[in-house]
């Protein structure tokens, strides 16, 4: 499969900072949506993830055009903090991960950092399923449910798989030590 340029789709990117890291969340949307509806969507997800976060801070939202090559700030509508209780640094290099794929082939990733202590419990697959979690069941839902946002960068919807990866981040990892 031929690789398409990054910028094949506008792209809303969402920074924010969890048990002391830096990490940013990139969401990829498509007519008729347009820049808030992929606000109100990551919003919705991290509600949805909310309940199996640690605190996650968000220090700056920035929007990337369709075929652009810069981003430029914009202001985020959604809330200032989500998750719990502020975690130790190691957790900002642990991820859970939300797959999907669309009619192509191509796959998308929505990686969020810092989640709580509800998934440091022993998962000899490093999988929560939707049926092991109503966290994971919820952000899959608002996963689901959205149109034109978290969508590849085919620009395609995809369907996402029933469950959440979840793991340390060897390159985060590595910078915290």
């Amino acid at each position: 499969m031929a690789p398409l340029p990054s910028n094949s789709t506008a792209v809303f990117f969402l920074d924010y900072t969890t048990c002391g890291v830096e990490h940013t969340l990139q969401v990829r949307y498509d007519s008729p949506a347009g820049v808030g509806d992929a606000m109100e969507d990551t919003h919705a997800l991290l509600v949805a993830l909310d309940p199996g976060l640690t605190e996650l801070t968000v220090t700056g939202a920035r929007n990337r055009e369709l075929g652009a090559n810069v981003t430029v700030p914009v202001t985020w509508i959604g809330d200032v903090s989500y998750g719990g209780a502020i975690g130790p640094r190691y957790k900002g290099a642990a991820y859970l991960d939300f797959v999907g794929r669309d009619t192509s082939g191509r796959r998308v990733r929505i990686a969020i950092f810092g989640p709580g202590d509800f998934f440091d419990a022993t998962n000899e697959d490093y999988r929560f399923l939707t049926t092991d979690s109503s966290v994971i069941a919820a952000a899959r839902s608002v996963l689901d449910g959205t149109a034109n946002t978290f969508i590849t960068i085919s620009g395609e919807k995809p369907t996402w798989y029933s469950y959440a990866n979840t793991g340390v981040n060897a390159y985060w990892r590595n910078r915290i030590r």
